[in-house]
C-alpha cells in the first residue's frame, strides 16, 4: 500500500517565501531600473565621460544626446562628441558610443563600464603634422573611473582623415575582447593613400610596466598587386600609443614574384614608422629560365606615412636563361620616398654582369655610380650614371617610363667601348653574316619607345666593328629611325647615313642609305662574307631595302636596291693576269697558289631584287691590264655566273703580240667559284718593213 507524503509549509513560511522573492527582484531589477532611468542624470553621464580625457590640453563637446538605452542590458548612449585641441582644431568625433553597464554595480548605484561600441570614430591629421594625439586620453583617469574595468571594446566605422579628400585610414573597424584575462584585439583598415587593405590579429598580456606584451601577432597585407602575410612578437606602450614589433617574418607573393621577407626591429604609431632591418627575397619564373631579387634595407623610417626616408638599401637581381645569366647589384643611399612613391637618392651604385652561355663567351660587366630617382606617378626612373662598362669609362644620362603600352627610354651617353658582339652571335659562335641564321636582335621594339644620342669610342658590332660613333635614333610606332651615324669603319673606313628597321608581324622591314668611304676591304669582306681574295680601299654607296627579315641570312636574301662600289689599289688573289704581259710565262697561269692580280681601280654596280642582280656590271684596270665584265650575282642562293673579258696590253716582243684578250668565266658558289679561261685570243701586228736608203 503506498504511503503518500505530504510536506506543510506554513503560511507564515510562504509569506517569507515571497516576500524574500520580492525583496530580491526590487534589489536587482527595480532598484537598477528605477536609479537607471528615474535617476538617470544626463550631465552627470556628460562629465564622466569628459573626465577620461585630457581636460587640460583638450575640450570635449557633446552636442548629441546622452540618454539611457537597452543594449545587451542597460548601458549609455551619447551621440555627436567631438574632441578639440586648444587651438580648436578638431582632433576626434565619435558619431555614437553604446557603454553596456555592469548589472550588479547599478544595484549599489554606480555606473561600471563593462562593454563599449563605438561608430563612426573620425580622427583629423592636425595642419602641424609633429603635433601628436598620444596624449588625449588621460590614462590615470580611466584605470581608476567608470571604465576601469571594461571587458571588450568594438569600433566600427574608423577613418583618419588628412582632408576632406584624403583618408589616410578610412572603413577600419576594430575589437578588444576579453580584456580581463588575455586580451583579444583584431583590427582591420584600409590605406586610403595606397588603397591596401590591412588586417591585424594577436594576444595581449598585460605587462609589469606600461607596456602590453603581444603573441602570436599576425598581419595580413593586400595591395592590388601584391599580399603579405608577417608573424611578430610586440610590445605595445599605450600611453604613448607606441607599437613594437620583433622577429617579423612571412611572405610576399604578386603576379610574378614570390618570396619571403624578414624585418629585424619596426616601431609602430599613428604617425611614425620605423623599420630597423628589412630583408626580402623574391623568385620569379622566366619564359626560358629564373629570376630572383634579393633586397636589404637599413633604417626605414616615416613620420606621417607619406614620406619615407631609406639610409641605405642594396638590390641583388639574377636572371638566367637558355641564352645568359645576369647579375645585377645596385647600392642607394640616403633615399626619399614620398607618398606616390616618387624616389630620390643623394647616391646611388650599380654593378652588372652579363654572362652568355655560350662556350668561350665573355662577360659583359659595369659598375657604375651616380644619382637614381624615380617618380611612380610617371612610373619614370632617371639616372645619372659615371663609371666602367667592361672596364671602359662610361657616361651614362638616362630617363625611363614605364608605360601601359609600351616603356620609354630617354638616353644621352659616352661610351668609351662597347662589346655587344656576345649579344648577336647564333649559338655556333660569331659567324660571318652571310652564314648567321640567328634571329635579327630587333624585338625590343615591340615593347619600347626611345630617343637617344650616343657617343662611343669603340663599338663591336659582331660583324662590324666601328670606332668614334656618334649617332641619334628614336623608336616610335615600333619603327626604329637612325636619323645621324657619323664613324669610322676598320680604322681608315668612314661610315655617314640613315637606316630605318620597322616591325612587320614576327619580321622586319629594313632601309638603309648609307655611304662608307677608305674602308679597308679585305677586312670588311672577312668579317661579313669570310672572303679575303680581295683587297683595296673601296668607297660604297647603299641604297637598299629588306622586306619581312627575321634572321641574319635574311638581310642579303631579302635585298632589294642598289649598291655601288669604288675600290683603289687594290687586287685580286688567285690568278695574276699581268702574267699575260710575257707569253713564255703562260704556263705559270695553272699555278694559282701565289698569284694575284692588282689594279688602280675598280668599278661595280649592283641592282638587287629579293637577293638577285641580274645584270650587275664591274670593271677594273691598270696600267697593263683593262677588265670588263657583266653577270648574275645571287645572294639568296650565294652563286655567281659572271662573265669577264679581261685585256692584257703586252710590251713590244719577238712575237710581234699587241695584246691578249682572255675571255674569264666565274662560276658555282658565290665565295668560292670556279675560274675557267675559254678561247683565249692574241692579238697581233704586221712587222715594219724597214727600206733601205738609196745613195745619191
Amino acid at each position: 500500500m503506498r504511503k503518500i507524503y505530504q510536506i506543510k509549509v506554513s503560511r507564515q513560511s510562504m509569506r517569507f517565501v515571497l516576500w524574500g522573492m520580492f525583496v530580491l527582484f526590487f534589489l536587482t531589477v527595480c532598484i537598477p531600473l528605477l536609479f537607471f532611468y528615474y535617476l538617470f542624470d544626463a550631465n552627470k553621464v556628460k562629465q564622466m565621460v569628459i573626465n577620461q580625457f585630457n581636460n587640460k590640453n583638450y575640450a570635449v563637446i557633446i552636442n548629441g544626446t546622452v540618454e539611457p538605452r537597452s543594449w545587451h542590458g542597460l548601458s549609455l548612449f551619447i551621440s555627436d562628441l567631438t574632441v578639440q585641441d586648444n587651438a580648436q582644431h578638431e582632433a576626434l568625433h565619435i558619431n555614437t558610443a553604446n557603454c553596456q553597464l555592469s548589472w550588479l554595480d547599478l544595484i549599489v548605484g554606480h555606473y561600471k563600464v563593462r562593454r563599449i561600441a563605438l561608430n563612426g570614430v573620425t580622427f583629423f591629421q592636425p595642419e602641424d603634422k609633429n603635433t601628436k594625439y598620444a596624449d588625449l586620453l588621460d590614462y590615470d583617469s580611466i584605470a581608476h573611473s567608470e571604465f576601469g574595468n571594461l571587458q571588450s571594446l568594438s569600433i566600427t566605422n574608423l577613418n583618419w582623415l588628412e582632408s576632406q579628400e584624403q583618408y589616410i585610414i578610412r572603413d577600419a573597424s576594430m575589437s578588444l575582447t576579453n580584456i580581463e584575462a588575455k586580451p583579444l584585439v583584431q583590427l582591420s583598415f584600409k590605406s586610403g593613400r595606397y588603397n591596401t587593405d590591412f588586417s591585424i590579429r594577436g594576444n595581449i598580456i598585460k605587462a609589469e610596466t606600461d607596456n602590453l606584451n603581444i603573441e602570436q601577432l599576425s598581419t595580413t597585407i593586400d595591395a592590388p598587386k601584391m599580399h603579405v602575410e608577417l608573424q611578430s612578437v610586440g610590445h605595445y606602450d599605450y600611453i604613448n600609443q607606441k607599437l613594437w614589433l620583433e622577429d617579423t617574418n612571412g611572405i610576399i607573393s604578386s603576379e610574378k614574384y614570390n618570396g619571403n621577407l624578414h624585418m629585424d626591429t619596426i616601431l609602430l604609431s599613428l604617425y611614425g614608422l620605423t623599420v630597423h632591418d628589412l630583408g626580402m627575397t623574391l623568385t620569379a619564373g622566366l619564359k626560358n629560365g629564373s629570376q630572383s631579387l634579393v633586397l636589404n634595407s637599413l633604417n626605414l623610417r616615416t613620420n606621417n606615412y607619406s614620406d619615407f626616408s631609406i639610409d641605405s638599401s642594396k638590390i641583388k637581381y639574377n636572371a638566367q636563361s637558355s641564352l645568359r645569366k645576369v647579375n645585377l647589384e645596385l647600392g642607394l643611399l640616403a633615399t626619399k620616398v614620398d607618398s606616390k612613391f616618387n624616389v630620390a637618392n643623394q647616391s646611388c651604385n650599380l654593378g652588372l654582369s652579363v654572362i652568355p652561355t655560350q662556350a668561350h663567351a665573355t662577360v659583359l660587366s659595369s659598375s657604375l655610380s651616380g644619382t637614381c630617382n624615380y617618380h611612380e606617378s610617371d612610373n619614370w626612373v632617371g639616372v645619372q650614371l659615371r663609371g666602367l662598362i667592361d672596364g671602359a669609362s662610361a657616361k651614362i644620362d638616362a630617363e625611363y617610363a614605364v608605360n601601359n603600352d609600351k616603356d620609354f627610354l630617354k638616353l644621352n651617353g659616352t661610351i668609351s667601348a662597347l662589346n655587344l658582339s656576345r649579344f648577336m652571335s647564333s649559338a655556333q659562335g660569331s659567324l660571318p653574316l652571310y652564314s648567321d641564321d640567328s634571329v635579327l636582335p630587333f624585338n625590343w621594339l615591340n615593347w619600347l619607345d626611345l630617343e637617344a644620342n650616343l657617343k662611343i669610342n669603340n663599338l663591336d658590332l659582331n660583324h662590324i666593328r666601328l670606332t668614334n660613333v656618334d649617332s641619334e635614333l628614336n623608336v616610335k610606332g615600333k619603327v626604329l629611325k637612325l636619323t645621324r651615324l657619323h664613324a669610322n669603319l676598320y680604322e681608315s673606313g668612314k661610315i655617314d647615313g640613315t637606316a630605318e628597321i620597322k616591325v612587320n608581324n614576327a619580321a622586319y622591314d629594313i632601309v638603309i642609305d648609307n655611304q662608307i668611304s677608305n674602308v679597308d676591304l679585305k677586312k670588311m669582306f672577312i668579317n661579313l662574307f669570310d672572303v679575303s681574295a680581295i683587297n683595296g680601299l673601296a668607297d660604297f654607296t647603299f641604297n637598299t631595302q629588306v622586306h619581312k627579315a627575321k634572321t641574319y641570312q635574311d638581310l642579303r636574301k631579302n635585298l632589294d636596291g642598289k649598291i655601288g662600289l669604288t675600290v683603289r689599289n687594290g687586287g685580286f688573289s688567285g690568278v695574276d693576269f699581268s702574267l699575260f704581259l710575257s707569253p713564255e710565262n703562260l704556263a705559270a697561269f695553272q699555278s694559282k697558289s701565289q698569284l694575284m692580280t692588282k689594279f688602280s681601280t675598280l668599278n661595280a654596280k649592283f641592282e638587287f631584287e629579293s637577293g638577285i642582280s641580274q645584270n650587275s656590271s664591274i670593271n677594273f684596270s691598270s696600267p697593263s691590264i683593262l677588265a670588263t665584265g657583266r653577270g648574275l650575282i645571287d645572294f639568296a642562293a650565294t652563286k655567281i655566273n659572271y662573265h669577264l673579258n679581261v685585256s692584257s696590253i703586252m710590251p713590244l716582243n719577238e712575237q710581234h703580240i699587241k695584246s691578249v684578250s682572255i675571255p674569264v668565266g666565274i662560276d658555282g658558289d658565290l665565295f668560292n667559284p670556279q675560274i675557267s679561261i675559254q678561247n683565249m685570243t692574241l692579238n697581233t701586228v704586221e712587222p715594219k718593213v724597214v727600206k733601205p736608203h738609196k745613195r745619191k
